[in-house]
């Protein structure tokens, strides 16, 4: 374990690299997925109005 400066710590863990990129690329998936939040506003107004 080692501190990154401020509130952030690492900790070092081998064998997992794999499994941490799957979750990047499943991450990465979602983010690319996501509406912008200008979007997503207009998004949920529009929900709200059809209540």
């Amino acid at each position: 374990m080692y501190d990154q400066g401020g509130d952030t710590v690492a900790v070092e863990v081998s064998g997992h690299e794999a499994r941490l990129d799957k979750y990047r690329v499943l991450l990465d998936r979602m983010e690319a997925a996501a509406l912008t939040p200008e979007r997503s506003q207009t998004f949920v107004h529009n929900i709200l109005k059809d209540l």
